[in-house]
């Protein structure tokens, strides 16, 4: 549609150079069009498009052109980001499975494809509009999910990972903020983004390299993503990176546990209270994963100080027995080494079981090996679902910082410099 008339002339010869192109090659499928439409990437200075979809009527020989909603031609820098975004996708998009076009081809029907192009013409239509951006990632995690999880139609040999989605999805799908659920997604999300070893490897069955993911032939065993009470969930994660820590990192040397993002305190706090909605945070972390965190986001939330007392406590004890080496300030001659991944399994298999009795003991007897006087609670109160939760939220990364301050709390010839 033109708000400037043409002679017949001009009309000819844009018909005949075409009209619209993604990137390098001419838009030839709705999605990519509509696309292409939000990015500029037109050369008639038309302003909308009026697409139709052809249907049968009597027969199948027989269609009627139906009009669809029509797409605008934005020319903000807003737009043309978005439809930056949009066309990253388009060379996965092709290596979808098509649907059958023939009848008699029953059973074969996928429903990957058109999901996501609809989708995409949805997100085209209305850039700003951050719950169309929202519906699209969690149907490209839906999408990626079914691919990786079949295993009658061998999807996993005929398509490729998604690739790596840029950081700055986050713009158009919170713009105005997000919420602790989703604060604790992205940190999560962001564990081990600069290794060979993304957190996304423990989510599904791929490998990761610089240029993006593949699928090995064989489905790796550090895969331990399941629909299961989230508190479980995290620590069978945070549990399987651990045990291939040392060997997946080893040409990166880099602990397992290490992330870009990280969470204020008081978000940890709410964690491991249980006022935070635990589905939502499994949901958002399974799509965020999507993300390329390599980069670190820009964070929502500041850290602050916050009372430290039962299950918060005991993260403060826990915490730096399974974090990067944290400086020990205050101390005259330091020997805090490394942390240990036979340390971390050991204080790892005493929470899965529920004792965080003996996972204190056993934590003060390795910060009194390492040269510290830590303080001996006289009591633990703290039963098999809290300790769980405890060790649930040992996997969500927080501030050194806040680290350093939670074991330093414990620590007598520390706390009393």
């Amino acid at each position: 549609i033109w708000d400037t008339p043409a002679t017949l002339t001009e009309i000819r010869a844009l018909f005949k150079r075409g009209l619209v192109r993604l990137g390098n090659k001419a838009a030839t499928a709705p999605h990519e069009f509509a696309a292409a439409a939000l990015g500029l990437g037109l050369d008639a200075g038309a302003t909308q498009f009026a697409p139709f979809e052809l249907r049968e009527t009597t027969s199948s020989q027989v269609y009627e052109a139906m009009p669809l909603h029509v797409v605008l031609v934005r020319r903000d820098e807003h737009s043309h980001r978005a439809a930056e975004l949009i066309s990253e996708l388009v060379p996965w998009i092709h290596r979808l499975p098509f649907e059958p076009k023939d009848a008699k081809q029953k059973g074969k029907f996928a429903g990957l494809r058109g999901p996501i192009e609809r989708t995409i013409i949805a997100v085209s239509e209305q850039p700003g509009d951050s719950a169309s951006w929202r519906d699209f990632l969690l149907r490209l995690s839906h999408a990626q999910t079914r691919i990786d999880r079949d295993g009658t139609r061998d999807w996993r040999k005929k398509c490729v990972p998604l690739p790596r989605l840029s950081i700055a999805w986050l713009d158009f799908l919170w713009p105005e903020g997000r919420s602790g659920e989703v604060e604790v997604a992205c940190a999560l999300a962001s564990i081990g983004a600069a290794t060979g070893y993304p957190l996304i490897s423990n989510i599904h069955g791929i490998k990761a390299r610089k240029s993006g993911y593949w699928f090995p032939k064989e489905y790796p065993a550090s895969t331990v993503w399941h629909e299961g009470e989230v508190t479980t969930l995290l620590g069978d994660v945070l549990h399987r990176r651990l045990v291939d820590g040392s060997r997946a990192n080893n040409k990166y040397s880099v602990w397992p546990l290490t992330s870009s993002y990280t969470v204020s305190l008081d978000l940890l706090g709410r964690f491991l209270d249980g006022a935070l909605d635990d589905e939502e945070i499994s949901r958002w972390t399974l799509a965020l994963s999507l993300l390329d965190w390599r980069r670190p986001a820009p964070r929502a939330n500041a850290d602050f100080h916050i009372v430290r007392d039962g299950v918060m406590a005991l993260d403060g004890l826990f915490r730096p027995l399974l974090t990067a080496r944290i400086p020990w300030k205050g101390d005259a001659s330091p020997r805090m080494s490394e942390p240990d991944i036979t340390t971390a399994l050991r204080l790892v298999a005493l929470l899965q079981q529920g004792d965080a009795e003996a996972a204190v003991d056993f934590a003060c007897t390795r910060y009194r090996a390492l040269g510290a006087v830590p303080i001996q609670p006289a009591d633990i109160s703290c039963d098999t679902e809290q300790a769980r939760r405890v060790l649930a939220g040992l996997l969500i990364p927080v501030s050194r910082y806040a680290t350093e301050a939670g074991r330093n709390s414990w620590l007598l010839n520390l706390t009393s410099k």
